[in-house]
């Protein structure tokens, strides 16, 4: 027998609301202090907490997005002479302490400039060593979850990573690889272990650190040499208690110029933008003693 129609209003109860979030993202803000200029892109993401204002209209809950750009400006002036990552905390805990939210995220991106001689600035491109940024989450009072990290860092290991004995299944044409280049771009996120940090101190420990460790790393897959630099990176800092890699390539494939006659040692490959092969993995820092 058909059960009788659902009326909406019946419908709508037996709902519920799952994850939810809101916000603001690439708030710009520049400040200068002691003739030093300093920008900052903010994103500010308030997660759970909003079921009356999503479910019922009430709004008594719900922040306009105006005010998270009023607070970053505020805050950011009392903070120009700080690490991003007191600010990003400071701002993460005012927002929350505000909003009804499960979780407050707040992400800072640091622009950077250079004075000249000449007494203005100029803008500084340090893509090739990867952006940096910073976030903190906020869960409650004064429990603040600090991150750090680059984005997009460019490496290149010409050899030294081999890839041999690998699962194959009906479809795998790939070849047994003794040697062969990677080529790609990492993402490198830290956790710090308390509330406090300073990017400027840690960042290049453990960018340093993992760089050397994935070149002389003698690897039988990239995920293996990954694995071996995060296992030295995360070790760089005592400030540092995990440690996430998120690795992103090109397809490539050397060309065979035999065919037009070229017979060398020197190798080209050729590239193509997409798929791109993803890796991603967390290494947690212990204690020695535990």
């Amino acid at each position: 027998m058909a059960l009788p129609p659902q009326t909406r209003e019946e419908s709508f109860m037996q709902t519920s609301l799952g994850k939810h979030c809101y916000g603001k993202s690439d708030i710009i803000l520049t400040g200068v202090t002691n003739g030093r200029l300093r920008e900052m892109m903010v994103s500010v993401e308030i997660i759970g907490g909003m079921d009356e204002v999503f479910r019922d209209g009430d709004n008594r809950g719900l922040l306009p997005t105006t005010s998270m750009d009023n607070a970053a400006a505020a805050l950011l002036h009392e903070h120009l002479n700080d690490p991003p990552e007191a600010f990003a905390a400071r701002l993460a805990r005012e927002l929350s302490v505000t909003c009804a939210a499960s979780v407050c995220k707040v992400e800072v991106s640091e622009i950077f400039w250079s004075p000249e001689s000449s007494g203005y600035s100029v803008r500084e491109f340090p893509e090739r060593w990867g952006s940096i940024f910073v976030t903190a989450e906020c869960c409650g009072p004064e429990q603040v979850i600090l991150h750090a990290g680059y984005r997009s860092i460019g490496i290149f290991k010409p050899s030294g990573t081999s890839f041999t004995n690998f699962l194959r299944d009906s479809f795998t044409d790939a070849q047994d690889s003794q040697d062969r280049p990677v080529r790609g771009t990492v993402s490198i996120t830290w956790r710090y272990k308390s509330s406090h940090g300073d990017h400027r101190e840690t960042g290049p420990l453990v960018r340093r650190a993992f760089l050397a460790a994935f070149t002389r790393h003698q690897g039988s897959s990239v995920q293996h040499s990954l694995h071996a630099a995060a296992s030295e990176a995360v070790h760089s800092s005592p400030y540092v208690d995990a440690l996430t890699v998120d690795y992103e390539s090109l397809d490539s494939a050397p060309v065979d110029l035999a065919r037009f006659g070229r017979s060398s040692p020197n190798v080209v490959t050729r590239s193509w933008p997409l798929p791109r092969h993803r890796i991603s993995l967390t290494i947690l820092a212990q204690d020695p003693e535990s």
